[in-house]
Order: C-alpha cells, then structure tokens, then sequence
C-alpha cells in the first residue's frame, strides 16, 4: 500500500506484506560492503510538525507518536522517525527543500557494524565525508539533499 497526506507533498510512505519471503529474505541480500545492519532513524522538517501527528497515529500505534519540543517523534520498530520544525537549525543544518511549506526528508542514521569499514568503503567510493566522534557523515548536498550519518550499531 501506498499512504500520501496532502500536507506533505512530494512524500509517500509504502507497507508491503512478503507472501514468499524466501525469494527476499536471503542473507547474501543482506549484506553491503559499508557494514550497514538497519537504518535507526530519519528524520523530516515540517513548518508545523504538529500538523502530521494525525497522519502518523493513523499510520502506526497512537501510542509511538509523541510530540514535545516541537518535534513530532515516531517509534518505528526499535528506530524512529522525526519531524522537526522547518525554521531554525533543523532547516539550516539539514538542507532542506527551499519551500517554506514543504516537508522533506533531511536526514538518515544508518547503522554500521564497523565505522572504519565503513570509512574505507566511503573513500574507496570517492564520496566526502566528515568524522565526528565515533560517527561519519555525508553532508547533504553530497547525498541528494539528505544528510546521511552512519554510526555504530546499537549493542
């Protein structure tokens, strides 16, 4: 299934149920070189996070929709979605779209298994990056306006 809000255009969030996971499922089709495990979070700037809280409750559980601070956040299976408001340091740091009422997606977290393999696949694929901390980041303008930051895996 596909799920669009007309409040955010440009963005649809998709569900599918496996009839024959065998054919997806395999471990060799579970693996990249980056050491990449799951994705933990992402992240979306909104001008008034507020006004997608419906469209997430009815989405997922009410009960993994929770706003404070003005962000809007979404539990996703051990991960989870924000929605940050547009203005300020989400919009600056992020790239976000220019449109004042667009959302958009502005930010990943991937997690890795090894940060320095991860390091090596991102330089042997010639692709910028900056180290902070035990994290590495790819700016946006790098990755089609999303800022994706890979990470050590939770233990």
């Amino acid at each position: 299934t596909f799920v669009v809000d007309p409040r955010m255009p440009g963005i649809a969030f998709f569900s599918c149920q496996q009839h024959n996971p065998e054919f997806f499922w395999k471990p060799e089709y579970q693996v990249h070189a980056n050491g990449a495990t799951r994705i933990s979070a992402v992240s979306m700037v909104s001008p008034d996070p507020s006004r997608q809280r419906a469209f997430f409750e009815a989405l997922v559980d009410n009960d993994a929709v929770d706003d404070s601070d003005g962000n809007l956040e979404v539990a996703l299976d051990g991960g989870f979605l924000r929605v940050q408001p547009l203005a300020g340091r989400a919009a600056d740091a992020r790239g976000a779209r220019d449109s004042a009422s667009d959302c958009s997606f502005v930010a990943a977290t991937i997690e890795v298994a090894d940060v320095d393999v991860a390091a090596r696949c991102l330089e042997n694929a010639g692709i910028a990056f900056s180290r902070h901390a035990e994290r590495l980041r790819v700016a946006a303008d790098q990755c089609f306006g999303v800022e994706l930051e890979l990470a050590p895996a939770a233990r």
